[in-house]
Order: C-alpha cells, then sequence, then structure tokens
C-alpha cells in the first residue's frame, strides 16, 4: 500500500521558493522514493544520525528533503526541504550543520 505524503507548512514554503524547474525534479523524487518503503535505506534515502530536526534525507541533485515516517498508517510527513552547499544545508534562508 503507498504511503500518503503530506508537508508541513514549512515545507510548503520551501518548496514554494524553489525554482519551478526544480520543484518539478523534488516532486517526482518524492513520489519515486517515498510512496513505498520510505524507512529503508538506500543510495539517496538515509536515515540521519541523531539530532533534533529531521529523522530521515532523501537527496535530490544538490537538495535535502527532510521527511518523517510512520507504517500505521502509512505516513510520509516532508518537514523540510534544503539545498546542500558544501558540508552545509541552506533551510529557508538559514544555515544548518546537521
Amino acid at each position: 500500500m503507498p504511503y500518503e505524503i503530506e508537508f508541513s507548512p514549512n515545507a510548503m514554503h520551501h518548496m514554494r521558493i524553489i525554482e519551478a524547474r526544480d520543484r518539478a525534479v523534488i516532486w517526482a523524487a518524492i513520489r519515486e522514493q517515498l510512496q513505498r518503503e520510505p524507512m529503508t535505506e538506500t543510495q539517496h534515502r538515509k536515515r540521519m544520525r541523531p539530532n533534533r530536526f529531521f529523522p530521515w534525507q532523501l537527496s535530490v541533485q544538490n537538495f535535502r528533503v527532510f521527511y518523517d515516517a510512520a507504517a500505521d498508517p502509512p505516513l510520509v510527513i516532508v518537514l523540510a526541504i534544503g539545498i546542500k552547499e558544501h558540508e552545509k544545508v541552506r533551510i529557508g534562508g538559514e544555515v544548518m550543520a546537521l
């Protein structure tokens, strides 16, 4: 059964400030990678080291989609979307070291 995907208000804001062509690429990757087995690590999906922000990360080119997932009910909540810049990620204008 496919996972339902929801966006937090912050993630919706992050998507709006990303260029349209990049939004399309990100949205396609979210559908492809997170609708089935979002809690299985792959080359593009990984569980984050314990931190106070995000449990999972999806890599899409130089973007990072941070999310949480639950199996019952099957739900993925996209929490934030950032741009990877060297060893840091810019999320909504703030630089974060994750």
